[in-house]
């Protein structure tokens, strides 16, 4: 199965009707010629006072206080429609919050925070007493990565991120962090935050390399048969296209996916979302159309990246 005209027209039509603004701006930007101006324009309005994001950006949180996890789902948006200029009113509302010192301590900042559980949220974002979330690489080390791309030499968040990358990739090459398909894609995005600009510290860029590829290569779900009904890694996680640098070797699970997303295509649900809220019911609904838009716009582009 190939994707025609007619599944275009029923993937737009169901993105005009359900999606949210922003995911729908993110569909026009990316497969209809739409503006990277519209994009942020919504994005702003997720955006508070102190520079961090929150309201729901990340659709499994509905904390409309900021915090770490949804500050780096802006930075993943950003990242998808080719970035912005680092004097970008959104680049320096990120660049102050991460600077203020809040849910960050002993290197890392906070996977979850205490608001979150005063809100509907999935499970995974419940914040317990000294919680373990809160020394997770996931997002320190995206977050991270994304200062060195923005702030200006010299500063000290940027110090602070020069120190965080340092010691982060020192843990992985180490073996000395818990890892899973979420904490390899937030170093797999630091990495590419490093190669793009000039640092002031040894980054061991081969070393990394080849310790991202084999993480990687051993995350991904060789089991097919659980690909439909489990929550699994699968290679557009990671963006495994042929233009990627970790494509190499991974080409027949890769290419199979272009194919099982072809195959599972449904004209009504467009793609299943293999995970759910515990509590929360009616919210969940809610966010879950929210995340179905997401993964519409995912997978188009991981099949447009194999000229699709």
């Amino acid at each position: 199965m190939s994707f025609t005209k007619t599944h275009i027209e029923v993937i737009s039509g169901w993105m005009y009707r359900k999606s949210r603004p922003l995911d729908l701006a993110r569909y026009q930007y990316h497969f209809e010629n739409g503006n990277k101006e519209d994009v942020i324009e919504i994005l702003k309005h997720y955006q508070n006072s102190d520079g961090g994001f929150a309201h729901a950006l990340e659709p499994d949180c509905w904390n409309p206080n900021s915090s770490p996890i949804q500050t780096w789902y802006a930075t993943e948006i950003i990242k998808e429609i080719n970035g912005l200029p680092k004097e970008h009113e959104i680049i320096k509302g990120i660049l102050k919050y991460l600077s203020s010192g809040e849910s960050f301590s002993n290197g890392f900042w906070y996977n979850t925070i205490e608001t979150n559980n005063e809100y509907p949220h999935a499970f995974w974002w419940t914040h317990k007493k000294d919680s373990e979330n809160s020394k997770s690489y996931n997002p320190t080390i995206n977050l991270a990565g994304f200062v060195l791309k923005y702030a200006d030499k010299g500063t000290m968040i940027y110090d602070l991120a020069a120190k965080i990358v340092k010691q982060g990739f020192q843990d992985l090459l180490a073996d000395e962090i818990d890892i899973d398909m979420h904490t390899i894609l937030n170093f797999l995005r630091c990495y590419e935050y490093c190669k793009e600009v000039t640092l002031d510290f040894s980054f061991e860029k081969d070393k990394i390399q080849i310790k991202l590829k084999e993480l990687i290569d051993d995350s991904l779900e060789k089991d097919f048969s659980k690909w439909k009904n489990e929550y699994v890694c699968m290679p557009s996680q990671y963006n495994l296209s042929p233009d990627s640098e970790f494509y190499k070797n991974n080409e027949t699970i890769c290419k199979y996916e272009t194919k099982f997303i072809c195959e599972n295509f449904d004209k009504n649900d467009m793609w299943k979302i293999n995970w759910s809220w515990s509590d929360y019911k009616e919210e969940w609904s809610i966010s879950k159309i929210w995340w179905i838009s997401n993964k519409i716009i995912i997978n188009l582009l991981y099949l447009k990246s194999f000229k699709y």
